[in-house]
């Protein structure tokens, strides 16, 4: 339920609340859970179009924030950059993400 006393910002958490109630459930709880990599067991179950259109979403309804780019890990450059993420637990480079919690 938003809870914003500004116009703006009330519409803008109605906008994300819809967007996050097309969601299915798995992916809504791994939202909710606020932990990337719940939803990133999500993500990588989909087709590369289904996510990166999720992604989208998230994006435009302010719930996730990606700073840099999107790892494609059907590539081989992708491959490696998951390995280091597996490995070190960090995005490598500058990309930072943050999953932002619904009110």
């Amino acid at each position: 339920m938003p809870t914003a006393t500004d116009p703006a910002e009330r519409a803008e958490q109605e906008a994300a609340r819809k967007i996050f109630e097309e969601f299915p459930p798995g992916l809504r709880r791994a939202l909710e859970s606020g932990k990337l990599d719940e939803v990133n067991k999500v993500l990588a179950k989909m087709s590369v179009e289904d996510a990166e259109e999720v992604v989208g979403k998230l994006s435009e309804g302010g719930m996730l924030s990606l700073e840099e780019g999107v790892i494609d890990a059907t590539t081989e450059e992708g491959k490696k950059a998951m390995e280091e993420i597996e490995k070190t637990g960090r995005m490598p480079g500058k990309v930072e993400e943050e999953i932002i919690e619904m009110d």
